[in-house]
């Protein structure tokens, strides 16, 4: 079977289940793409049990033998026409973190001489902060949750209840908020931030899917919740990042129609 334009997600993990609920959620809308799982021979059948319990929601769901340590398991997945390849630390390895940073290596060098707009996403989760920082330079992104989760805790000190809206935010589902990023309606351009979000706002307050735009992403640099003196007006190709019940379609949604 040819994939493309497809999710990757490779390693063992108890917590596998969990990310195909996530990519798999019809809150997604648009954004969801075909997944393609990759584990070896041992988790078969477990990784077989959990996309088949979502099959019914999204039925563009595989699973293939192999490694992302092996070049010819990644032709095999079609890794180079992915949107993104996510690595888990395979828990049942002696050493989950190292491997996943091999893995990252392997990746990261089979994707060489791609062009940035064409080459999937490398995102990868250690549990390590030393291993997070050795491998920076083969992804994308690199998640470690007990960084995160120390600085959570750190912040529940003062604010407990900031513990549940992350935990809500972080949830795909048609009934809670979650974070979307989309792209600028090019008429947008040139105008002021504030009337972006005064315009959503009342284009979606009173729908299905209210929406609130919460910033912009300008190249590599981040405004959320912007102050005027560091964002007045609003570029093409700005990202935006929007909290709402579903994907929103900026394009629709201020043309008088809610996406």
């Amino acid at each position: 079977m040819k994939y493309e334009n497809h999710i990757v997600v490779w390693g063992c993990n108890t917590h596998l289940d969990e990310v195909v609920e996530q990519m798999s959620n019809p809150a997604l809308g648009k954004k969801r793409r075909p997944i393609v799982v990759i584990v070896d021979v041992n988790f078969m059948d477990e990784a077989k049990s959990i996309v088949r319990r979502y099959l019914d929601v999204w039925d563009d769901i595989y699973v293939i033998q192999g490694t992302a340590l092996d070049i010819s398991d990644l032709e095999n997945a079609a890794v180079k026409d992915a949107l993104a390849i996510l690595l888990l630390p395979p828990e049942k390895e002696e050493n989950p973190d190292l491997s996943v940073s091999l893995a990252a290596m392997t990746v990261w060098d089979f994707l060489e001489g791609l062009k940035d707009e064409n080459r999937p996403r490398v995102i990868v989760k250690v549990d390590s902060p030393s291993f997070a920082s050795r491998i920076t330079r083969v992804a994308d992104k690199v998640i470690c949750a007990s960084r995160r989760d120390f600085l959570l805790a750190a912040e529940a000190v003062f604010f407990p209840v900031v513990v549940d809206v992350y935990s809500d935010l972080m949830k795909i589902s048609e009934d809670t908020n979650e974070i979307y990023v989309t792209e600028l309606p090019d008429d947008y351009a040139g105008r002021p931030y504030e009337e972006l979000v005064v315009d959503v706002l009342k284009n979606t307050r009173g729908t299905k899917n209210p929406a609130t735009v919460i910033g912009i992403q300008r190249g590599k640099e981040l405004f959320l919740n912007p102050s005027s003196d560091k964002l007045m007006v609003l570029e093409k190709n700005d990202k935006v990042f929007v909290m709402s019940m579903g994907n929103v379609d900026l394009a629709r949604v201020l043309s008088g129609s809610n996406g």
